[in-house]
């Protein structure tokens, strides 16, 4: 997927967690910003579920 990916999305517990141009990215980018703790998300911030999506 990284071969053929301009753009990654991260998605953890239904936040988005990371936003990365595919330029030098690497599978530890990814892992990283997955597995970070949210901290205090902004209280109008939709997540990904309340979004419609399941």
């Amino acid at each position: 997927v990284l071969g053929i990916s301009d753009r990654v999305l991260v998605i953890g517990e239904g936040q988005l967690r990371g936003h990365f141009v595919n330029d030098g990215l690497t599978q530890e980018h990814i892992l990283t910003a997955a597995i970070q703790p949210v901290r205090n998300p902004p209280r109008h911030a939709a997540t990904f579920h309340q979004a419609g999506h399941a």
